[in-house]
């Protein structure tokens, strides 16, 4: 864990996960990256085939967010709640984010400021002190996750074309009011 200023905190990018790696330079990138993660696990048991395919998804779609975030932010950090509720709506879900990130931390690849919750005020009449959420956990690739994107040929403009964001999915259409005409119900217009 790393204590960096709240400053830089604030600045943090929002970790979509939807941005795959799409260049063989990526890929590569990807693969390299797996390959370190595995070294630093300390797995029992080897993957079932699928879990191995979800893995290695998982693992390239955070990458692409946090090397995004390190080219549009300045300090590099992005951010994404660990909360299991979460993960509801991601193609990651919260048991494999987890130790991979883990694994990415221990390896060296990324840092980590945990999230924090703030104490509201007290004016002064002794009640129990009260806490509210105020940052998500962050998260920043060092400078080996940097040099090894170079390495395989991904420089700084060429971030997003070579892990290009997705569009969702699933898409909320917004329309306005339904009507009644002569006992018929009619949608809005989009």
């Amino acid at each position: 864990m790393t204590e960096v200023s709240i400053d830089e905190l604030k600045q943090a990018r929002y970790m979509s996960l939807t941005s795959p790696p799409a260049s063989p330079e990526a890929k590569r990138l990807v693969d390299s990256i797996i390959d370190i993660i595995l070294s630093a696990e300390q797995r029992k048991r080897v993957r079932q085939p699928s879990a191995a395919v979800a893995f290695k998804s998982a693992v390239g779609l955070i990458v692409g967010d946090l090397l995004i975030g390190l080219q549009t932010r300045e300090a590099g950090w992005s951010y994404l709640s660990l909360s299991t509720a979460a993960f509801s709506d991601r193609p990651i879900g919260y048991k494999t984010f987890k130790p991979i990130v883990q694994a990415m931390e221990t390896a060296g690849l990324i840092e980590v400021s945990l999230g924090r919750n703030s104490q509201a005020n007290d004016f002064g009449f002794g009640q129990q002190p009260a806490y509210t959420p105020s940052f998500a956990t962050r998260f920043r690739p060092t400078a080996t996750m940097a040099a090894r994107a170079l390495e395989v040929g991904i420089v700084d403009q060429a971030v997003t074309k070579c892990l290009p964001p997705q569009l969702p999915k699933r898409v909320v259409e917004v329309r306005a009011k339904s009507e009644n005409t002569k006992g018929r119900k009619v949608k809005g217009k989009s």
